[in-house]
Formats: structure tokens, C-alpha cells, sequence
């Protein structure tokens, strides 16, 4: 094995083709926030903007906040949306505008298109320019910049409905900033006990900015199953209303992504939370 030679995996790419049509309206924002790391605040994400795609009067972006976050300021190696969908795939014939690049060059990214799918993607490239120069450590003015760039985006990004992953990033003072900035605010947790007491720190800033600034928040429940007692779980999250995901074959989720797919445009995915996902939206959009 020649080491630094990257490894590619072999990976196929299986997708509805769009006669893309893109109408650009008021930008509505959604922001998708995990209580958690590895709750499924990327998925629900993904999940979202693909469901909201399939009406033709809807331009629907994506932008990878997380992904971004969690490079500038964890630097740690995390599964990204980049990898995740194949997106060296998927613009194989065309060129992939890394946008967050864009934006720490200040250029204009008011006419950048990455359409597929019927989405125009903000996803961070792991393999961009971005990743050639990492700080140790971060001022709180870098963070705020960092911020700042993600709010921008959500402005800019040619679309009419913005769905942002936020997964578990955001602090008290930027959750709150951001939270006020948005249209549709959704939260999403696991159903397992570690993951729910891992979110409680988090829960209490979301409930307090609800009582304090009056945001509506959409609380969503991932990976329910039967062992998952659902009163139970109503009464730790002290909700009354809750959305709930089932609990997805692990075979289903391999076969989308070794394919390249958005999970809930693989048809099993679709069958089993299809219609759970369809409500969540419906919820939103409503």
C-alpha cells in the first residue's frame, strides 16, 4: 500500500434525473437542530429537502452547516454530506462550486447553481481549499464569522426554501441568534436513553428560548421502535406534541448510501418513514 495514495471505494451512483427548472422566490429557512451528536439531525435534514423537492413549485436548498461547524471548529473526522451522497459523482461532468470557500473569499454567491436532484447543495468539500490552512483554536470573533457566514448563505443561496443541518453545533448565545433568524424551527432527538440525556442541557436552552422570545419549535423523535416507550419519552422531553421516525433497516441505510442516494429517495426508506417525514413537512409548511 503506497501511503498517501487516497483509497477510493467503489460506489455507484443511482438517481433520478430532473429537467431542472428553478424559480427563486423568497427564501424560507428551515434549520434542523440535533439535541445530540448522532441523532439524525442529518438525515431528517436530508430527508426534508428531498420530500420538499418533490413539488415542482418549490426551489429547495441545502446547506451543510454541520459539516462546516464541525470542521472549523472541531477539526475532528466525521461522516459528511459530501461523502455521504457522492457528490464527486454526481458533478463528474460539470464542475462542484465549494461555496463556503466562496464565502471566506468574500466573492458573490448570489448566481452559484449546484442543482441535482431538484436541490441546489451548500455542502462543505472536505478536499476544498478550506482544508488546507486549520486554526489550532478559534476567537469568539472567528465564531461569530463563522456564524455569519451560514446566516449569509441562507440569504444568498438561490432557492425558495433553504433546509439547514445544523446537527449539535450552537452554543447559547449563537443557538439563540440563529434561532430568531429562521422561519421553521425543528429539533430532533433519538429515542435511546443515552442519547436523551445526553440532549438535556440542550433541550433546556431550546424550551427557554420558546418562552422567552416565543419560537415555535417542531420536536421530532428518530429511530422509534417497539422496546422505545413512547409516554416515557413524552414526559423526560416535557412536550406535548411530538413527530415521530421509525426506526429504519440497517441494510436499507448501507444500500442508499453505497449507491449514493438520499436515503428517502431509496423506495424501501421511502416505504417505511415516507409517510412520517410527508407529516413532519406538511407540519411545516402549513
Amino acid at each position: 500500500m503506497i501511503m498517501g495514495k487516497k483509497h477510493e471505494l467503489g460506489r455507484n451512483l443511482s438517481r433520478e434525473v430532473w429537467q431542472e427548472t428553478f424559480k427563486v422566490d423568497n427564501n424560507r429557512r428551515i434549520g434542523v437542530f440535533g439535541l445530540a451528536e448522532g441523532v439524525g439531525a442529518t438525515f431528517l435534514s436530508l430527508s426534508l429537502a428531498w420530500n420538499l423537492s418533490r413539488l415542482k413549485e418549490n426551489s429547495v436548498g441545502f446547506v451543510d452547516a454541520a459539516g462546516y461547524l464541525n470542521e472549523k471548529l472541531m477539526g475532528m473526522p466525521k461522516a459528511r454530506v459530501y461523502d455521504l451522497l457522492g457528490m464527486d459523482k454526481r458533478f463528474s461532468l460539470r464542475s462542484y462550486q465549494d461555496i463556503f470557500d466562496m464565502l471566506e473569499r468574500n466573492e458573490n454567491i448570489r448566481e452559484v447553481f449546484n442543482i441535482d436532484e431538484h436541490i441546489n447543495w451548500a455542502v462543505f468539500d472536505p478536499e476544498g481549499a478550506l482544508n488546507e490552512a486549520k486554526k489550532e483554536s478559534n476567537s469568539e470573533e472567528d465564531i461569530g464569522r463563522y456564524y455569519g457566514f451560514i446566516e449569509r448563505l441562507q440569504s444568498d443561496l438561490k432557492c425558495n426554501l433553504c433546509v439547514t443541518d445544523y446537527g449539535a453545533y450552537g452554543n447559547a448565545y449563537y443557538l439563540e441568534k440563529i434561532i430568531q433568524e429562521l422561519d421553521e424551527v425543528i429539533v430532533v432527538t433519538d429515542c435511546h436513553p443515552s442519547k436523551l440525556m445526553a440532549g438535556m442541557e440542550r433541550l433546556s436552552e431550546f424550551k427557554r428560548i420558546t418562552e422567552e422570545k416565543g419560537v415555535h419549535i417542531t420536536y421530532v423523535v428518530n429511530r422509534k421502535n417497539q422496546g422505545a416507550p413512547t409516554y416515557e419519552i413524552m414526559d423526560f422531553l416535557g412536550v406535548r406534541k411530538i413527530f415521530w421516525i421509525s426506526a429504519i433497516f440497517e441494510e436499507d441505510i448501507c444500500f442508499a448510501e453505497f449507491n449514493c442516494k438520499i436515503p428517502l429517495a431509496y423506495k424501501n426508506i421511502r416505504e417505511e418513514i415516507g409517510e412520517e417525514i410527508q407529516a413532519i413537512a406538511k407540519a411545516i409548511s402549513s
